[in-house]
């Protein structure tokens, strides 16, 4: 349930509303069918959002957001050990997310500048259990711009900066790391070219970088 209400000719923009979220997540044995285990949980998440209109080509804006996302359950193995408590259902966990930015629409060219910062459920297997420890903080700025800067050429493309770390992990096992899988730098850019001399013709190029990333969190 959402509201918008628009305030000083329309320059600023107002949003907020409350969310229901219910979830009810089930484990069943891969051989049996058997269930496992079971974990539901029920949660009202509020959300708020911000525009300022500063001209006609730029915005400002600012929104918060939290949401119940589900939890994780326990694998049978991990790096070829078997867990003790495979199947488990980890509870539900509550993560929030904030965002500042800007918008600039000239017509031939646009961008977007935003910082934003976003949590999510972390879990760890320990002494042989698939268990939650603390969550997963990730900070960054994101950049990317897009349109068409001479006729017949379009570009669109991005770049975020992340910093992701642990935090609030179980007895500080691996707490400050970096996650699994979270690079710092990730990059796009895609050109399309209409060829004048043959008409119904576009060249088209497409590059992304993704930096290197761990692969356990140890950071080994």
């Amino acid at each position: 349930l959402a509201d918008m209400v628009s305030l000083l000719d329309g320059t600023v923009l107002v949003t907020a509303g409350l969310r229901w979220q219910d979830i009810e997540t089930r484990s069943f044995d891969y051989g049996t069918g058997a269930l496992l285990a079971r974990y539901a949980d029920d949660a009202v998440t509020p959300a708020a959002g911000l525009v300022y209109k500063w001209s006609e080509q730029l915005s400002l804006y600012g929104n918060y957001s939290e949401s119940l996302q589900p939890g994780a359950i326990a694998p049978a193995t991990s790096g070829g050990v078997p867990i003790v408590n495979a199947g488990e259902v980890l509870e539900p966990f509550r993560g929030e997310q904030i965002e500042l930015g800007a918008k600039y629409d000239g017509g031939a060219l646009g961008a977007t500048f935003a910082l934003f910062s976003l949590s999510k459920p972390n879990a760890i297997v320990e002494g042989n259990r698939f268990t939650s420890s603390g969550e997963q903080q990730n900070r960054g700025i994101e950049l990317s711009v897009y349109g068409e800067p001479v006729a017949g050429l379009r570009v669109i493309g991005g770049a975020t900066l992340l910093d992701a770390e642990l935090a609030r992990t179980s007895g500080g096992v691996d707490e400050g790391n970096a996650p699994i899988g979270t690079p710092e730098l990730q990059a796009n850019l895609n050109v399309e070219w209409d060829v004048r001399a043959l008409q119904g013709l576009t060249l088209d190029a497409r590059t992304v970088y993704t930096d290197r990333q761990y692969v356990n969190t140890a950071n080994t």
